[in-house]
């Protein structure tokens, strides 16, 4: 693997693979403003990922 693409792996690998995105950019534009302090930021998306990785979080609109 090339150094560039090092990066982009291991985000892939850590992210959820559908509706994550949006959220974590999201929480780091939040945090960049001003808006959120870095570690309230960090701690929601955090809780979002292992959520999700345990099942415990589904997409609206599905059955489980």
């Amino acid at each position: 693997m090339t150094a560039a693409t090092v990066p982009v792996a291991t985000v892939r690998r850590l992210l959820p693979a559908d509706g994550g995105l949006p959220l974590y950019a999201g929480l780091g534009v939040l945090a960049v403003a001003g808006a959120l302090e870095w570690p309230v930021a960090a701690g929601v998306g955090i809780g979002y990922a292992v959520l999700r990785s345990n099942g415990l979080l589904t997409r609206p609109g599905s059955t489980g």
